[in-house]
């Protein structure tokens, strides 16, 4: 394999103009960054105010999802060459606890001002760098190409809504020298805009974290005591504001035709507890609080659980499920999580955040969407009796299809580091 820097042209960022403007409009924030309590965090680093240890690879991660790829990565690379020292950056505070709860040496990532982005580079002084998903910096890749750092995208995703916004920007930011996107689409998305950087397609590395060990029995479920395995429940999980109001209509007509089905309902965040409360109410729902239960659900009752935690101990004990996030667009919850207990999951029309998951799961009939609370009532109501463990079973072969981007990546990365030896 050529050097990396050879993979793409030797044309370097040409309009200063553009960077200079940049440059400026930095000044105002970096003067109201103290007062910021999520960026008062970590502040000294930000500002590149103190050293920063020095790495082989340095890895950017931008919070806690792209964290626990960064583990799997740095893990991995440091059990083929225990030598390699990793440094992984951030931008959230939950980002450096996950990593350091991981063993992970992290800091916090410099706010994107040349002088502070040279400082940092100039004190890791990485032999590579690695951005995961999609993070575009323009100091900070206009750097990297300026010292001749090889950047490497990782797990690149791009949606049509980032790539007319980074459309804009084309010709005036430096090109990554490689981008391992996880679609075609994203593919073709990164190299109209970086038509310099070497693009190839990688499986999606989120799947290597998905390692379901099958359905909870119920014998060894925490909620046994209070949950009867014969119990017919439908779980609402993950439920956010905008969308309680069509589940609790959903509920009522459903509760209407089925009297003795229990239901449960997970808000996404427990401060909207007494919002649900004044809504089963004023809809003259009778409902019982997680908290208050002392003995066994009964048919036919409502429990509005506001208790953290116990979703997943939930999903395998119902019959049916729906994943909420997904009626109004917060692009959704993590509908993957009934499927690891054998239940096929119903979720909404809005599921930006979780498409790398990818339109085979409704194709392969391992979950269904729904456009509105009618059809959502419609779905519930048409289910059918289902086996748990042939669900698990069919969800575990599928998942097996989508694995292999860690090995992908450490493949990619090997072949540089033969170049460019730590």
């Amino acid at each position: 394999m050529k050097k990396i820097n050879k993979l793409t042209s030797n044309k370097t960022f040409k309009n200063s103009f553009f960077l200079s403007c940049y440059n400026l409009l930095w000044f105002p924030l970096l003067f109201t960054t103290p007062f910021i309590p999520k960026i008062k965090t970590g502040l000294k680093q930000r500002l590149s105010l103190i050293p920063f240890p020095k790495a082989d690879i340095l890895i950017q991660a931008a919070s806690v999802g792209e964290a626990y790829l960064a583990i799997l990565l740095a893990k991995k690379i440091q059990k083929i060459n225990p030598s390699i020292k990793i440094l992984v950056s951030t931008h959230t505070a939950q980002g450096i606890e996950v990593l350091k709860k991981a063993n992970i040496k992290t800091v916090f990532f410099p706010f994107d001002f040349l002088p502070l982005i040279k400082k940092f580079l100039n004190n890791v002084a990485p032999k590579i760098t690695i951005v995961l998903e999609t993070e575009i910096w323009p100091n900070f890749y206009f750097e990297c190409k300026k010292k001749n750092i090889p950047l490497i995208i990782i797990n690149g995703r791009m949606s049509r809504k980032t790539f007319t916004h980074y459309l804009i920007l084309k010709n005036f930011i430096s090109p990554p020298d490689a981008i391992l996107a996880i679609s075609e689409d994203d593919a073709k998305r990164f190299k109209f805009i970086f038509q310099d950087s070497e693009v190839k397609i990688m499986p999606n590395l989120k799947f290597e974290n998905i390692n379901p060990k099958g359905p909870i029995p119920y014998i060894k479920n925490p909620l046994n005591s209070i949950i009867s395995p014969n119990l017919k429940l439908i779980v609402f999980g993950s439920i956010r504001l905008a969308e309680q109001d069509d589940i609790l209509w959903v509920i009522k007509h459903y509760k209407n035709k089925h009297p003795k089905t229990a239901f449960t309902i997970f808000p996404r965040h427990l401060n909207r507890i007494n919002d649900l409360e004044k809504k089963l109410k004023k809809m003259n729902l009778p409902y019982t609080l997680r908290s208050k239960l002392k003995n066994k659900i009964k048919p036919g009752s409502i429990v509005l659980w506001d208790k953290i935690g116990e979703l997943v101990f939930t999903y395998a004990l119902a019959q049916k499920a729906f994943v909420g996030g997904s009626l109004a667009p917060y692009g959704g919850q993590n509908f993957l999580e009934p499927l690891s207990q054998g239940i096929k999951p119903i979720i909404g029309p809005y599921w930006t955040n979780f498409t790398w998951v990818g339109e085979e799961v409704f194709n392969l009939n391992l979950a269904k969407k729904v456009k509105n609370k009618q059809e959502l009532l419609t779905c519930l109501e048409n289910s059918s009796h289902f086996n748990r463990n042939e669900i698990f079973q069919k969800f575990t072969t599928y998942l097996k299809t989508k694995k292999g981007g860690l090995n992908f990546a450490i493949n990619y990365i090997n072949s540089i580091l033969r170049i460019y030896p730590c």
